[in-house]
């Protein structure tokens, strides 16, 4: 509610009114769908308070989706707040998962040499060398292209790709 009122300009009274606007069709098609599927992006409020967001890529054990994981956790330092990526494993609605979480926001000012970090960091990622930050870079002024919005986004997208190369025989 407070990053809509700041980023939005929203009344917390819009944004309310908004929430409950969609709450019946969330809890009747989306809500449901939670338990069954391989890959979630959850979004939640920040460590570091607002307006930054951690970002849960939610992976289910032993699913189709082929699995993202980080070799080390990461901290990231620049003009912001910086950013921490993490993995961990979790009780997913009665299913073992592993996330991989990113708190904070990339530095703008050194962001393809964050991003390329952060991509040597990943494990699972196939692609060509430097394909995240490229699409990262190319994405720069996209909302979301500093936290992990944007960048958890891109990665699914690549490993989406992947899957469908896989299955076509590309």
């Amino acid at each position: 509610v407070k990053r809509d009122v700041a980023e939005r300009g929203w009344t917390e009274e819009q944004v309310q009114a908004d929430i409950q606007k969609r709450l019946p069709d969330f809890a009747a098609y989306v809500d449901p769908q939670k338990a069954d599927a391989d890959v979630i992006l959850r979004y939640e409020p920040s460590d570091q308070g607002l307006p930054y967001l951690k970002v849960k890529l939610i992976q289910k054990k032993g699913g189709p989706f082929p699995m993202i994981t980080l070799k080390k956790e990461l901290t990231l330092t620049g003009s912001k707040s910086g950013a921490t990526l993490k993995q961990y494993d979790m009780d997913w609605m009665g299913s073992p998962a592993t996330v991989v979480e990113m708190d904070g926001e990339i530095d703008m000012d050194n962001m393809e040499k964050q991003v390329e970090e952060i991509e040597a960091n990943i494990v699972g990622l196939a692609g060509k060398p430097n394909e995240l930050r490229d699409a990262m870079v190319k994405l720069k002024t996209s909302p979301g292209s500093q936290n992990g919005t944007g960048l958890l986004q891109a990665v699914i997208a690549m490993k989406i790709r992947e899957v469908y190369d896989k299955l076509t025989g590309r």
